[in-house]
């Protein structure tokens, strides 16, 4: 039997396609990422930096 798959968030769809738009129409990088970045986007980003940084520290222990 093949791995369930969750379904894909409409919000992260909504959020990219508003991104998109709003980098075309050229308001400007600012306003765009503002009105498309949620909470749940910065946790996503801030556990893939710490993963980053953590590797790092990690490999320079060993060095």
């Amino acid at each position: 039997m093949p791995p369930q798959v969750a379904p894909v968030d409409s919000t992260v769809q909504t959020n990219t396609a508003g991104w998109l738009v709003g980098r075309g129409v050229s308001a400007g990088s600012g306003v765009a990422e503002m009105a498309a970045w949620t909470e749940a986007d910065q946790a996503l980003w801030s556990g893939v930096l710490n993963f980053w940084f953590v590797g790092r520290v990690f490999d320079r222990a060993r060095s």
